[in-house]
Parts: structure tokens; sequence; C-alpha cells
């Protein structure tokens, strides 16, 4: 609580046997696993966690979450921000079902990749998809690397920021007026709340809401549902548009 108090706030007191005054005495590094309050749904977490991942990772609450990385919605609110038109996810005819790019411009036929590290696939594999992308699309890929853990776990906005100027997106579009610390700050809100927000302002049409959001309607969607599981919003399907 002295050094971490917004970490502190999310500890469940109850549900821990535990009261707030207790929180002074936990060490960020005990190894001691808690249940975890969101701040946003005040949901309470389904399994234990420990105050060191939460302070290294974030937490991310299977409510209000959105599962969208930060370099994701930063190169998205980068892109709004120059008024460029993009679809986010985006799945070519020449991909498998479940396979997608991170980014993809029409009007220039071009793919952008934010690439973090090599857990669960292989350069390779990045390196053959680029190719059906050339081959099939004509789309030019451009990929921003993000594979040095120590600087994305410590540095991640000076981090973001230097791979794209020194990327080729930089030849590609104006970037010298770009207000990097308000898409830095856009990039860390939820566009489950944002939809919950939109949805409570009177858009009551999903489509609408997946053109403002740049995700699709099925998203929305699920953004609703679970809007209305924990009170943040009232959605019906037979409402739905």
């Amino acid at each position: 609580a002295y050094n971490y108090p917004q970490v502190a706030k999310m500890i469940a007191i109850k549900e821990n046997n535990l009261t707030f005054e207790d929180c002074y005495n936990i060490s960020c590094f005990s190894g001691k696993k808690f249940y975890f309050k969101c701040l946003e749904c005040n949901k309470i977490s389904d399994k234990k966690y420990t105050i060191c991942q939460i302070v290294k990772h974030g937490y991310s609450c299977k409510y209000c979450s959105d599962g969208i990385s930060i370099p994701n919605k930063f190169i998205q609110k980068l892109l709004s921000q120059l008024d460029i038109n993009y679809s986010s996810e985006y799945s070519p005819y020449y991909f498998k079902k479940s396979q997608r790019v991170d980014i993809f411009i029409q009007s220039i036929g071009l793919v952008i990749e934010m690439d973090g590290n090599y857990g669960n696939h292989t350069i390779e594999y990045d390196y053959w998809r680029d190719f059906l992308n050339i081959k099939y699309g004509g789309y030019k890929t451009i990929r921003i690397d993000l594979t040095d853990d120590n600087r994305y776990r410590k540095d991640l906005f000076n981090y973001l920021k230097e791979q794209i100027l020194n990327s080729e997106l930089s030849k590609l579009f104006d970037l010298s007026n770009v207000n990097w610390e308000y898409i830095w700050e856009q990039s860390q809100k939820s566009k489950c709340i944002e939809c919950w927000k939109l949805w409570n302002s009177g858009i009551h049409n999903v489509t609408e809401i997946s053109r403002i959001l740049n995700i699709s309607r099925p998203t929305v969607i699920t953004y609703l549902k679970r809007g209305t599981e924990c009170g943040k919003c009232e959605y019906y399907i037979t409402r739905r548009k």
C-alpha cells in the first residue's frame, strides 16, 4: 500500500479475509496470492494472483478488459489521430480462418504488424505470412519490432514511440505533429468500457458502435453482454440493430 497504492486498492478485502490496513504489511514480492477486485466494474477475480504479477503486467479483468494489447491500441490510436482509415484484426481471404493481421490499410495496400516475443510462433512463420500478403494480396507488410522484453516491460511508451519513428511508417506518414502522450493515454483505455459508455449515451446501434470503435459487431455484442452482466449497461437482444 505504500509503494503501489493503486494495486493495494484492488486487493479484494472481504474475499481475502483482510482489512485494508493489512495491505501496508504485505510485500510486493512475498509470493502470496490474493483475489483482486476490478476498479472499473467491481467484479472479483475468479482466481488468485501474486501482487508482483499485477505490478509487472497489470490486471486483466475478464469482464471489462478488451483483450487488445497496448501496442495494438497504440498503433490504432496513432492512425486515428492521423485520420487514416484502417481495419484491425483483418483476415485476408488467403489466410486460414483463425489467422489475422494487426492492421490493414486498404487505401494503400499496407499491413502493419506489432511484433512482440516469439513465444507461440516463429520469425519464419511471420516471413511466410508476409510472402502470402505480397503474393496474393499485393500488400506490403511493415513490422514494428517489440521483441526487447526488457524495454517492453520497463519503458513501453518510449519503446513504442521510438520503434514506430524508426520504422518505414515515418516515411509514409507525417509523424512530426503527433501527440504521443495523448495516444499513450488513450491506449490505456478499454474498448469494452468505451462500448458500454457509447451504449449508455444513447447509441443503441451495434453497427454504429462497431464503426466508432473499429471493432467487429460480434465483439461489440460480447462487450455489451458483459456490461449487462456486471450492471454497467442494459443491453437486450431484442433491441439489437
